[in-house]
């Protein structure tokens, strides 16, 4: 499909529906209409645009990273700030929110300082689930286990402290009907090109991840069943 075919098809559908909709009795009123509407300069409709650079300026090549983790890039200065507030290291983490555009590495953000944090707690010894994230959909959780298996798996520290991230949602939950009582991965790695956390709800409760995916609903059953209390014996 060609853009500008479909982009100037998508023009002519809504100025059909602009016209058919707003009848002027008035002739002036509807020059002056149809000019808000179809003029090039200053019409409803504007032209393409290129963006010749990304917006996202990045950090300081002298800032200080509060990580004992090693970054593999230079971060944008937005996630030098979120990591600066975000960071368990010497000090408690500080509530953060952050708003910024595609591909402006929003995960990243909150990732590299939970994984640093899981990193320290392993080492001092300490067991069961450091951090709980929430998603609204399933498939944003799945997506988001990609990346933090990868980020582990290709990270020397991370791989040999053994940190395991969970992905417990319904898609696994043998409490569903017709859902099998060994299905999911019970391992991180990378299976037919994909990389995956620990899936397996089973699992899970025998050997409680480090950081924990689910969303909200499964958070209140993962609370109050008594087959999932397993899963909170070390917190």
């Amino acid at each position: 499909m060609l853009p500008a075919h479909i982009a100037r098809n998508i023009q002519q559908q809504v100025l059909f529906y602009l016209q058919s909709t707003f009848a002027f009795r008035d002739r002036q009123a509807e020059k002056a209409f149809a000019r808000f509407i179809e003029d090039p300069e200053t019409g409803l409709f504007k032209g393409p645009w290129i963006q010749l650079r990304r917006p996202f300026r990045p950090a300081s090549d002298q800032c200080v990273l509060p990580f004992d983790l090693t970054i593999p890039f230079r971060p944008f200065q937005h996630q030098y700030l979120a990591w600066r507030r975000l960071s368990s290291k010497e000090k408690a983490p500080q509530s953060t929110i952050v708003t910024t555009g595609t591909g402006s590495g929003k995960t990243e953000c909150f990732l590299y300082p939970l994984l640093d944090h899981c990193l320290r707690a392993r080492k001092s010894g300490l067991k069961g689930i450091k951090a709980i994230i929430l998603y609204p959909m399933n498939a944003l959780a799945a997506d988001q286990e990609k990346r933090f298996a990868e980020t582990v798996l290709t990270d020397p520290a991370l791989r040999t402290a053994g940190i395991r991230v969970g992905n417990y949602t319904s898609r696994y939950d043998p409490a569903e009907p017709g859902a099998a009582q060994n299905s999911g991965f019970t391992g991180m790695g990378k299976t037919a090109g994909a990389w995956h956390g620990v899936t397996n709800h089973a699992e899970q409760q025998k050997n409680p991840p480090d950081i924990l995916l689910t969303n909200y609903k499964m958070l209140d059953f993962l609370l109050m069943r008594p087959q999932d209390q397993p899963l909170w014996r070390f917190n």
